[in-house]
């Protein structure tokens, strides 16, 4: 049987790792970050190995974020979230914010991409070191949260995201988990790839593909196609922007 002491350490240990990402003010986080960020060595110099990140534009990287609030919170979160936005924006570059319509309860769903890991552990580094973050919407968020889930992905060979949508424009979303790759989706008027993405950390192998509508019609008989023709596993969310989102 675990001594008091002993359970209090694992449990203090699993909730540091839970949200290293938040706090991350260890030593060893910090060298992992140093590490990571450095830039890439000279030509014939293999001291980082094949593997190292860089931070050039072909090594962007995408943080996907999938938040369950409890449903007597719900609304308040959003609110927190809208609120807190600036203060968050300003240390990383959102592709989009959705909630769950249709797939999920009291979710929702956050894309964000960066120059690839380093860059990312760099950047929430500096948003743990943002007291407005960390002191006054985390605390608050943490008590009407349920589950918070995180994937890093990378998009797929020969793929590119496509933010390029009139800002005037009201968008219906499916994002879409599949398994083992994406389905094929023919160009067609009012239905648009924003980015086909494989799983890096997270469910392997699986990969996402977030898929952009005119009306809500168009994206049920596009998803049925898809689900009857190409016999598709995974799992599906049928997503409305946040008033605050970047990608409406």
């Amino acid at each position: 049987m675990l001594s008091l002491s002993t359970h209090t350490i694992m449990l203090t240990t699993k909730f540091t790792g839970t949200f290293a990402g938040i706090v991350c003010r260890n030593a060893v986080a910090r060298n992992t970050v140093r590490h990571l960020s450095a830039p890439p060595p000279p030509p014939g110099d293999s001291s980082r190995g094949s593997g190292g990140v860089s931070g050039g534009g072909k090594n962007k990287v995408y943080e996907l974020r999938i938040y369950q609030m409890k449903p007597e919170h719900y609304r308040d979160s959003l609110d927190l979230m809208a609120k807190y936005w600036p203060v968050r924006t300003a240390h990383s570059k959102p592709v989009g914010s959705w909630m769950t319509e249709i797939g999920g309860i009291c979710e929702t769903v956050h894309l964000w991409e960066y120059d690839g890991l380093g860059d990312r552990m760099a950047r929430r580094l500096k948003i743990a070191a943002d007291p407005a973050w960390t002191k006054e919407f985390w605390p608050a968020f943490f008590k009407k949260s349920l589950t918070l889930k995180c994937y890093l992905l990378s998009p797929t060979s020969g793929s590119v995201v496509n933010t390029n949508f009139d800002p005037a424009s009201q968008g219906l979303y499916e994002l879409q988990r599949c398994e083992p790759y994406t389905p094929l989706v023919p160009s067609v008027a009012g239905e648009s790839v924003v980015g086909q993405f494989f799983t890096v950390y997270g469910p392997t192998p699986a990969e996402f593909i977030l898929l952009r509508y005119t009306n809500a019609d168009l994206a049920y008989e596009k998803a049925l196609a898809r689900r009857k023709s190409q016999g598709l596993k995974g799992y599906s969310r049928f997503l409305v922007p946040c008033h605050w989102s970047e990608l409406k």
